[in-house]
């Protein structure tokens, strides 16, 4: 946005901005609160449960992260 041409008048409210910042939020909490407490404390939780936390959590980050790709590259 710093580098942009001020023809485009972007800033954070423009809304395929807004939009990456939302999923980049999402993405990290996602990890943050599920992924990463899910490996530090495994005995807290049965096998297929964890499973099911590790294998979904970092599914739906990756999803966010590629729609942040997409609306960077694209910009609607």
């Amino acid at each position: 946005m710093g580098m942009a041409d001020p023809k485009y008048d972007l800033s954070i409210t423009t809304p395929w901005v807004l939009g990456s910042l939302i999923l980049y939020v999402i993405a990290v909490a996602l990890t943050l609160g599920i992924v990463i407490p899910t490996y530090l404390h495994p005995e807290r939780r049965e096998p297929k449960q964890r499973y099911t936390r590790v294998a979904v959590s970092p599914g739906i980050t990756a999803i966010c992260l590629v729609a942040i790709v997409v609306l960077m590259v694209w910009k609607p």
